[in-house]
């Protein structure tokens, strides 16, 4: 179980409180059966921080605005279930960027030692695509793409990632999170799934 879709903007609340609910979530899942695998934050981007969403009423700030941080949170993660003796199965984040990928994954690596967790729990990634904001899915750009990322993902030890979506996304407009599937929305191929 991944606790959090996009944690860093569409839970509504700080930091803190999120990492609660993972440490509730992981105490419930576990408590039913030790051997289930929990992890996350499943953040929008590897350096997201929590940066949208927070109540006024906990903040002191304006409703919707987060204290500013320092840290990502997946270090914010690794850091608190470090200090609070929390299991931590895997680490997820969505829409890895491929320029400097190795250099993620090797920094997500070290904040696991220096933390004293085993460098070896499993990344993952939870949603990838080329373009999503462009019609350049839809070409042999993305498809080039595809093989460019699933060879960065063995590289680097990422052996469970999830491509943001087998179809498209009806009711999207064209250009925006339309053509994201391997296949067209009536099932046709599209050319990164024959790549």
């Amino acid at each position: 179980y991944i606790i959090g879709d996009e944690s860093n903007w569409m839970f509504y609340g700080t930091e803190e409180q999120y990492f609660e609910l993972y440490k509730n979530s992981v105490e419930a899942i576990k408590g039913i059966n030790g051997s289930i695998k929990v992890g996350a934050p499943g953040v929008g981007c590897w350096s997201c921080k929590k940066d949208k969403n927070c109540p006024a009423d906990l903040t002191g700030l304006p409703d919707g605005q987060c204290p500013v941080l320092g840290h990502s949170m997946i270090e914010g993660l690794i850091s608190y279930v470090s200090a609070n003796n929390i299991s931590l199965d895997f680490i997820d984040w969505h829409f890895p960027v491929l320029a400097n990928f190795t250099q993620q994954v090797n920094d997500t690596r070290n904040w696991l030692i220096t933390s004293g967790l085993d460098s070896s729990t499993p990344l993952t990634i939870g949603e990838w695509v080329f373009d999503p904001a462009g019609e350049e899915e839809l070409t042999e750009k993305a498809a080039a793409n595809a093989i460019y990322m699933l060879k960065a993902f063995t590289d680097n030890g990422i052996y469970r990632h999830s491509a943001t979506s087998i179809y498209d996304q009806s009711g999207w407009a064209s250009g925006d999170w339309s053509n994201v599937g391997f296949f067209s929305s009536d099932g046709g191929i599209r050319a990164k799934w024959n790549a």
